[in-house]
């Protein structure tokens, strides 16, 4: 009886999954199928696997054994054929998007025969790309090409795709400018100004940020006000994955600035108190994370969150006393307007 049971939760279990990875493939715009022959059917699972994550998640990627063509070529499926003529291995792209037909022969050096699968699966998915891309150009032409369709979401899923993979040979880059608030819990301080940020995308996973901010705020101290001005960089890799118009980022990194202390008496004290300046440098460790989405061409919409804890403490003294000083943990937010493209 407990055999039955089990059988059973497992049959469930495996239709469960089975009928919810066929909903999420539905749910695809595109879809790309890898008709391979038998000379590399065996290394069907990791082409699946390398393809699908040089594309990207809104891609729907599959591999099956060589089959026969259908007649009538699904306008929302890009087919693949890869084929063997001793050591040259033939691909050959039918993309719906654009309406061409690609080929390409590879070799792949012995001492290379291991990594097989992923060398394969990088060149099927540039070679993918390489003709979505196309649909990145503005072209006004009276003359329809008839190959061509797929619907429009499908086109918009390739080029997501496409700039994607492409961008793993490292041409991508952001530039971003926000406005940014952060506390300091320490002295209960906060400062308003703004940044420009940078990144480099040596990888589709991969954020190398750099930028530059500037923040001003106001503490009460026992004798009056200190204005403070706070200038600071910060470089922080980051992972990123990215989801069609979505990126979602997290890292690490260092940030280091300087802090400006200008004080300013209270009037009501007799005599009055003599005010004194002075830039001090401040450092410490940080954790990002950051959320954009691209609303309309190459414009994105950024946010990041940012945590730190100050390790070189920048005080500034009051009658010869500590009464302020920036250390200890920080929060930022940073809101800003951005532009995404290739170099």
């Amino acid at each position: 009886m407990r055999r039955v049971r089990g059988r059973c939760c497992a049959s469930l279990l495996a239709g469960i999954a089975l009928s919810a990875s066929r909903s999420a493939f539905a749910r695809n715009a595109l879809s790309v199928e890898l008709e391979l022959a038998p000379c590399v059917a065996s290394d069907a699972a990791g082409l699946e696997r390398v393809v699908q994550a040089e594309l990207g998640s809104a891609i729907a990627v599959s591999a099956e054994p060589e089959i026969e063509a259908p007649q009538t070529p699904r306008a929302d499926v890009a087919r693949v054929r890869v084929t063997c003529e001793d050591a040259l291995i033939e691909l050959e792209v039918q993309d719906p998007v654009t309406g061409k037909k690609l080929s390409r022969h590879l070799q792949i050096p012995p001492d290379l025969a291991a990594a097989r699968a992923r060398v394969l699966g990088l060149s099927i998915a540039e070679l993918v790309a390489a003709s979505w891309i196309e649909l990145s150009g503005t072209r006004d032409s009276p003359v329809r090409i008839v190959e061509a369709t797929a619907p429009r979401d499908a086109r918009s899923a390739a080029l997501t795709a496409a700039k994607r993979g492409l961008a793993t040979n490292g041409r991508g880059y952001e530039l971003t400018g926000f406005a940014s608030a952060r506390a300091w819990t320490r002295d209960d301080f906060t400062t308003f100004g703004g940044a420009l940020a940078f990144s480099w995308l040596p990888r589709a996973w991969l954020a190398l940020a750099l930028d530059a901010d500037a923040g001003a705020g106001t503490h009460a101290v026992s004798l009056g006000r200190v204005h403070a001005f706070l200038g600071s960089a910060a470089l922080c890799p980051r992972l990123r994955y990215t989801l069609r118009r979505w990126s979602l980022e997290a890292g690490v990194g260092m940030r280091v600035g300087l802090a400006h202390f200008s004080g300013v008496a209270n009037a009501a004290l007799m005599p009055v108190p003599e005010e004194h300046r002075a830039t001090l440098p401040w450092a410490g460790p940080l954790l990002a994370l950051g959320a954009s989405v691209r609303p309309v061409g190459a414009f994105t919409l950024d946010a990041v969150l940012e945590g730190g804890l100050v390790s070189y403490r920048a005080e500034a003294r009051v009658a010869g006393q500590g009464e302020f000083e920036i250390a200890g943990p920080w929060l930022g937010l940073n809101l800003g307007l951005g532009f995404s493209g290739l170099d």
